[in-house]
């Protein structure tokens, strides 16, 4: 196919209004002079028509309207949940390990305190004996302190 062709067809793809005027002497002198361009261009145009007249219009109620525009919408924020999820799963992930560390680091031990009043428990007791009954560390000479 010529570069004349091919520059005829691409140029008939576009409504004639949308064509300037060079563009428009350009299609009907080739037109004039290449046969085959000229059959093309009455195929397209007789195809045109025939899609014309073939629409069918559809009119469908306002409900199955909507009910398609939220599924179309439901469906675009599922694509994008898909990509943003592995970020999401890991951000909260991080921050649970960041509140669990803060908690750990910032509560207070509980140490069981003994009131004046209260008395030890029989635990308590036993531990209390078993350190009163041991013997005493041996002291340490001059030469063994090193």
């Amino acid at each position: 196919m010529r570069r004349d062709c091919e520059w005829f067809r691409h140029l008939s793809a576009f409504d004639q209004q949308e064509l300037s005027r060079q563009e428009l002497t350009f299609l009907r002198n080739h037109a004039a002079d290449c046969e085959e361009c000229r059959r093309y261009s009455t195929d397209m145009r007789l195809l045109a028509d025939v899609l014309q007249s073939a629409v069918i219009e559809h009119e469908g109620s306002q409900s199955f309207v909507d009910e398609v525009e939220e599924e179309v919408v439901q469906s675009r924020v599922l694509d994008k949940l898909n990509v943003w999820r592995p970020a999401l799963l890991a951000a909260l992930t991080t921050a649970a390990a960041v509140l669990t560390m803060l908690h750990v680091l910032t509560s207070q031990p509980v140490t069981p305190t003994l009131k004046p009043d209260d008395q030890p428990t029989a635990e308590a007791k036993v531990r209390i004996d078993l350190f009163e009954e041991a013997e005493p560390a041996p002291a340490l000479e001059e030469s063994d302190r090193g």
